[in-house]
């Protein structure tokens, strides 16, 4: 009898995994759907069939080591600051780890509440485990008695918020009530702004995601190998300059800064009023360990949300910068995609 109670909870699960997954069918391409079954299958090899601890259950869980993320630092977040806002509006504890190429600590420490824990104190029964996999939408936590483990969520703050909560719950205040800057960061990002002679809310920041058109930068489906000719880079490089300047004109601001994922782009010849920041680009999934680059990626970040607007260039050739969008949301600052025409 104990068997069959037991493969009944197993089906339960693989049937409410599956439901999952037949939802994203239809949202995303088939190669997203195999790295969702891909990484949900590696994120429960974690776990135990089974658990007798007597660990408080009541929170929500987000966990990030080598096996449970292999996405940048601003998806990262999003799962983070939504498992918050969750804790907060269940009355239930959040607790935090991650050590994906770096401690988070050493960057990011707790302010307002303490969400430090070990992976000692979390639960790994699926009996003591509810899973938010994957979210794009508010969810309702039914189990009081289970902990609730969130992995990858989608952008549930900014774009699928109930409406009732929007002025309860704002990115900025779930962040920075979440956050303080580690002494080392908030050196880091000080002298960046004083070397560069930027003060918060005098420049506009312009970021233009480029994946594989000028050199290799991430391996995606279908983007495996650059995607342009060198005629197409020099016709890019115009269009996207057209584009800066009409932002700078509607703007008003005399100062532009440019943030990319390619170096490529970046070193080319801008006009005299883009200014770059110092440092070499690379995706933190991909760079797991690299300090230079974990720098480089929080600079940016938190540079881009002292910014009095922040834009996101889109376009053939150009794709949906996440990493803007949440440097934006961060600083609660005005944040607009713009299509950079032929």
């Amino acid at each position: 009898m104990g068997n069959l109670s037991g493969m009944n909870f197993l089906q339960k699960i693989k049937s409410t995994l599956g439901r999952r997954f037949l939802e994203y069918m239809g949202k995303f391409r088939f190669s997203d759907v195999t790295w969702c079954f891909n990484l949900t299958r590696g994120i429960l090899r974690h776990y135990k069939f089974w658990e007798f601890s007597s660990k408080n259950t009541n929170r929500v869980v987000v966990y990030m080591t080598d096996k449970t993320v292999i996405s940048g630092l601003a998806d990262r977040i999003k799962s983070m600051v939504f498992g918050y806002a969750l804790a907060l509006e269940n009355g239930r504890e959040f607790c935090l780890y991650h050590d994906k190429g770096f401690r988070l600590e050493e960057y990011l420490e707790p302010n307002e509440v303490d969400w430090r824990c070990e992976p000692a104190d979390i639960s790994w029964g699926l009996n003591k485990v509810a899973f938010l996999f994957y979210s794009r939408e508010w969810p309702e936590l039914k189990y009081r008695k289970k902990e609730y483990h969130v992995y990858q969520s989608e952008d549930v703050i900014a774009d699928f918020m109930p409406e009732h909560l929007r002025a309860k719950y704002t990115y900025h205040d779930l962040f920075w009530r979440l956050f303080k800057l580690s002494p080392r960061l908030d050196t880091l990002l000080q002298q960046t702004l004083q070397e560069n002679a930027l003060r918060e809310d005098e420049y506009v920041a312009v970021h233009a995601r480029f994946i594989n058109f000028f050199e290799h930068f991430e391996n995606i489906e279908g983007l495996g190998k650059v995607a342009s000719t060198e005629e197409e880079k020099q016709q890019m490089i115009q269009r996207v300059h057209a584009t800066i300047e009409q932002i700078r004109i509607q703007s008003g601001a005399n100062c532009v800064l440019l943030f990319s994922d390619s170096n490529y782009f970046l070193n080319v010849q801008h006009p005299e009023y883009v200014r770059i920041l110092p440092g070499s680009i690379g995706h933190i999934a991909h760079q797991s360990g690299n300090t230079s680059v974990a720098d480089k990626t929080f600079v940016d970040l938190l540079t881009i949300s002292r910014a009095k607007e922040v834009y996101s260039l889109i376009g053939d050739g150009l794709y949906e910068s996440g990493f803007s969008k949440t440097g934006a949301a961060i600083g609660g600052k005005k944040f607009v995609r713009v299509e950079v025409k032929e």
